[in-house]
C-alpha cells in the first residue's frame, strides 16, 4: 500500500491530516482565539493612573481557566498563533 494513502481509508493522507490539535482544534480547549486577543490586549493596555494592570488570577476568573493558563496564554507560551 502506498504512503500517501491511510491505511483505515482510501482517502489520501493529506486529506485526512489536518496537522497537529492546537488552538481551538484541540476538543479540549478552554479558551478560543478571540478570548485570547482580548486578555492580551487587557494585560499590555497601559492602566488609568489609579487602577493597576488586571492580575493574571482576575483574568483567570473572568475568562473560567486556572492563573497557568492565562498567563501562558497572555506571555504567548501558547496560543502563539494567535496575534495580539
Amino acid at each position: 500500500m502506498p504512503e500517501t494513502i491511510s491505511p483505515h481509508t482510501d482517502t489520501p493522507l493529506a486529506e485526512t491530516h489536518r496537522g497537529p490539535a492546537i488552538g481551538e482544534r484541540n476538543g479540549r480547549h478552554r479558551l478560543t482565539a478571540a478570548m485570547v486577543r482580548e486578555a492580551r490586549a487587557l494585560y499590555s493596555a497601559e492602566p488609568e493612573p489609579t487602577k493597576a494592570r488586571p492580575t493574571f488570577a482576575a483574568l483567570a476568573r473572568k475568562y473560567g481557566v486556572s492563573r497557568f493558563v492565562i498567563r501562558s496564554a497572555v506571555l504567548g507560551l501558547t496560543w502563539k498563533g494567535v496575534d495580539a
